[in-house]
Parts: C-alpha cells; sequence; structure tokens
C-alpha cells in the first residue's frame, strides 16, 4: 500500500510465512477457486448473503475456518438466522457476543479516552453513548447486538416523523377549540400519562401530554383536574378501565359524570381499535405529536405480534424510563374520545323464556305488553320489524 502513489493491492504476499491475504470486495464471484481461511464482515448487510455465503462456503473444504463477523440488520436476513441456530446449538458455528457493557469492561473506553477509567465513568461513558444515539432502535442493534425488526414495528420510523411539530406539546397555544383527553393508568412500574389534544380543523394537535411514574392515585386524579380547568372546552376524557382503573373511573364520573367521563377496558380486540385508530388518523396526517425522542420510541415501540390462533396481540418492550408504550395507548385514547361510539362491549343476558323475547318484540315495535294481541299474525309482524 502507497498512500503517495495512491496504490492499492488486493493480494498482500508473505514469502517468509508462505501465505497471503485476499481483501476481496463484496462479489461472491472474487471466491470462487481460493481456499484457505475466511472472514465475512458485516455480512448482515451485504445484499445477497446466500450467494456470498454459497460461495464462501466451499472455500474451507479444504482446510481452513470461516468466522463471520456483523452488527444486527434486522431479523429478516440469512446472518440473524444462522445466529439463532448457532446459539441453540443446531448447527456447527459457536456464536459469541461482544456488546458495548462487555466492551468496556475489557477496556475500551479508556482505550478511547486514553487513560484508565473508574467504573463510575466507564458507566458514565456509556449513558453518553445512550443519549447520543436519536432512538432506541440505533441503541439496540448496534451497541447492544439486540436485533430490532422494523417489519414487526406497528408505526414505523418514517410514519412517526410524518407528524411529530415542532409546535406539538406546547400548552401555551391553546386556542380553546374542541379538546379530548386520553389517559392509560399505571401505579408503580408503568407510566400514568394523560395525553391531551385539541382540534384544529381536521388535526388534531398535541397540546399537552403529563407523565407520572409511581405517584398515588389522589395525585394522579389531581393532576386530571388541573388538566380539566386549564382546557374548559373538553369534550370528552377517556381513561383506561382495566384493574386498578376502574376505582379510579368511577371517582372521576362520580364528579364529572359518565358524558364527560368513559371508561375504556383495554381487552385485546379495544387495544386493537384503538391502535388502528390511531394510526390510521396519522396516516390520514391528522395528528401531530412532539417532536421528543421518548414519544418517538414509546410510539415505536409498540409491535403487532399475530398469535398462532390468528389474533392480533400489541406488545411493547418496557423502556429504562419505565414506559410501556403508555404515550401510545394514551394518545390512541384521546384520539378515540373524538368518536362518539364508545369502545365497550354490549352485554346482555338471556333468560331463556319465550315470553321475554315476545315482550321485547312488543317494546320495540311501540304495541306495549300489558294488553297486547297475541296472535300469531301480530307476533310474526313484530319479529319482521325486529329483524329490520
Amino acid at each position: 500500500l502507497d498512500g503517495k502513489e495512491n496504490v492499492t493491492a488486493l493480494t498482500l504476499e508473505f514469502p517468509k510465512f508462505g501465505g497471503r491475504i485476499h481483501a476481496l470486495r463484496s462479489n461472491p464471484r472474487g471466491f470462487r477457486s481460493k481456499g484457505g481461511r475466511v472472514r465475512l464482515d458485516e455480512f448482515a448487510f451485504h445484499d445477497d448473503q446466500q450467494r456470498l455465503w454459497a460461495a464462501a462456503r466451499p472455500v474451507v473444504t479444504w482446510g481452513g475456518d470461516l468466522k463471520i463477523l456483523s452488527t444486527h440488520n434486522g431479523k429478516q436476513s440469512l446472518y440473524y438466522r444462522m445466529l439463532d441456530e448457532a446459539k441453540q446449538g443446531k448447527s456447527p458455528f459457536k456464536a459469541h457476543c461482544t456488546d458495548i457493557f462487555l466492551a468496556v469492561k475489557d477496556g475500551l473506553a479508556d482505550k478511547i479516552v486514553g487513560h484508565p477509567l473508574t467504573d463510575a465513568e466507564r458507566a458514565a461513558w456509556i449513558e453518553t453513548q445512550h443519549a447520543s444515539c436519536l432512538d432506541e432502535d440505533t441503541w439496540l442493534q448496534e451497541y447492544c447486538c439486540i436485533p430490532v425488526d422494523e417489519a414487526t414495528a406497528f408505526l414505523t420510523y418514517d410514519l412517526i416523523a410524518t407528524v411529530e411539530h415542532a409546535l406539538a406539546g406546547q400548552p401555551g397555544l391553546y386556542a380553546h377549540g374542541n379538546v379530548y383527553i386520553g389517559m392509560d393508568i399505571a401505579r408503580r412500574r408503568d407510566l400514568t400519562v394523560i395525553w391531551v389534544l385539541e382540534q384544529v380543523g381536521d388535526v388534531l394537535w398535541t397540546r399537552e401530554q403529563v407523565t407520572m411514574k409511581g405517584v398515588s392515585f389522589s395525585t394522579q386524579q389531581a393532576e386530571l383536574d388541573r388538566v380539566l380547568v386549564d382546557y374548559p372546552t373538553t369534550r370528552r376524557v377517556c381513561i383506561d378501565q382495566t384493574g386498578m382503573g376502574e376505582k379510579f373511573v368511577e371517582d372521576v364520573q362520580a364528579i364529572y359524570g359518565s358524558g364527560l367521563v368513559e371508561g375504556v377496558l383495554m381487552t385485546a380486540p379495544v387495544k386493537q381499535a384503538l391502535a388502528f385508530g390511531l394510526k390510521k388518523t396519522m396516516e390520514d396526517r391528522q395528528l401531530r405529536i412532539p417532536k421528543a425522542p421518548e414519544v418517538r420510541d414509546d410510539f415505536h415501540g409498540v409491535r403487532k405480534v399475530t398469535t398462532v390462533a390468528g389474533n392480533i396481540r400489541f406488545d411493547a418492550e418496557r423502556t429504562d424510563e419505565g414506559s410501556h408504550s403508555d404515550r401510545f395507548f394514551a394518545a390512541a385514547l384521546a384520539v378515540h374520545a373524538l368518536d362518539a361510539s364508545p369502545l365497550v362491549p354490549m352485554e346482555f343476558e338471556s333468560t331463556g323464556q319465550r315470553r321475554d323475547c315476545i315482550a321485547a318484540d312488543r317494546f320495540l315495535t311501540g304495541g306495549g305488553v300489558e294488553g297486547a294481541n297475541d296472535d300469531e299474525a301480530d307476533l310474526r309482524r313484530r319479529r319482521e320489524v325486529v329483524r329490520g
């Protein structure tokens, strides 16, 4: 290699040791007719991993070893499949993982900084690297050796970026338009989030998002009271009523009435309806959210999983902050608050008595119950009206 003359070499020979190094381009044809040890670098990012593997594998047939070194590039790759099989003991390969934590433990940060560091300084260095990543996926995949598959994300970063706005999340811009609020309830592990949307034309602008963790229910209710005072044009509040939210919703409804406050039981079908409702609003560009990393990661952290039975389930990993995509569901509840139809199942119980069905027929057709004509023709007519 001669930097002055701009001379490069693809083959370095070592006569004293009787060996040579071939520095090959990623074209699989370069492997043909060669033998020895093989190193495939950043294999997961190759355009055609299958062809590259097919060319590289025969090279070591007569001896030598083959090593694949790569950062993750999602789960839809040959590299991920090979690595996964190696970890499960289903292939002759052995898997070795060096994440940022192991690298720092072995002296990486000390070498970069140029002097020995204390454990506290190493931890601070790691945190600085983490904070400098624009999103959590970059940190997980590029530093922590954790594959992130964008294909399983319910909301892609590209979609999220289209509804981010620098003016979103500023209470001072409240213009006394119709306000809709969603609230996701938590007590210890997760976040309690109150998401405030103001309708401006056909666009829902985030005016405020309140996050709380580990605070009492009385404190959470006081914060909701404050929000309702600050936004007097609130038309509807949708609150997660599941589990611990049951009493909370009852207490708030006792103050403001069920006409303003709706409790939402977060069953699997309801979560699905909420999630798709929020996504459609984003796809229609009718939502504006704050341009903040924690919001972006919260929205992107939701994964749509299809079970063996064909059911759709929404999962989310809990972040270091403690969020379990709580902002996502609070925003989804706020978007739903604009819809007049409640997301609750219609409950009924059959008595098994035929006369109750007849009474219902008469009631729905305005015929009353007592003194009604019970002849067959009259009942048939009333049942046809009910069917219609």
